[in-house]
């Protein structure tokens, strides 16, 4: 147990000082519901109080559609649903980029004998890779989750 809880904090140390889970965290916690709320205020200035008025089948009102874009609930449903939207996902995406980190860095520097022969076991250390890939993924969808609430609150 304590050789896990020894790679998975040199996997944390090691994760926190590189540049792409900053890039990826900015993508999900600023850009998008940056883009969101100007969807919103976009929608707000261009459209009336309801979209297509003459027809009351497809009377549309347009602060309810533009709470569901810029409130915090809406803003939180989008984050966490509109990249399930692309091809591939987003978040597969993101767990390729997190599993190079991981798996890919040993490989290129020829490690993995050193790694998976030297002390702890071969089982801790694959397993605390396992798991520190899975806490930030985690990380990076809460944090997600929050500063949608919070530009939600903003919008």
């Amino acid at each position: 147990m304590n050789a896990l809880l020894n790679v998975i904090n040199a996997e944390l140390f090691k994760t926190l000082r590189k540049r792409r889970v900053f890039v990826l965290a900015g993508l999900l916690w600023v850009i998008v519901p940056v883009i969101l709320l100007i969807v919103g205020a976009v929608m707000r200035n261009n459209l009336g109080d309801t979209f297509a008025d003459g027809n009351d089948a497809f009377n549309i009102d347009i602060q309810q559609t533009i709470q569901e874009i810029a409130s915090p609930f809406g803003i939180a449903r989008l984050m966490l649903m509109l990249p399930t939207f692309m091809s591939p996902t987003f978040y597969i995406i993101i767990i390729a980029l997190l599993a190079a980190l991981f798996m890919g860095e040993e490989r290129s520097q020829n490690m993995w004998k050193t790694t998976l022969v030297a002390q702890p076991n071969r089982l801790a250390v694959l397993s605390g890779k396992f798991i520190v890939t899975f806490l930030i993924f985690g990380a990076i969808l809460l944090g997600a989750y929050v500063s949608s609430i919070i530009f939600g609150a903003v919008g």
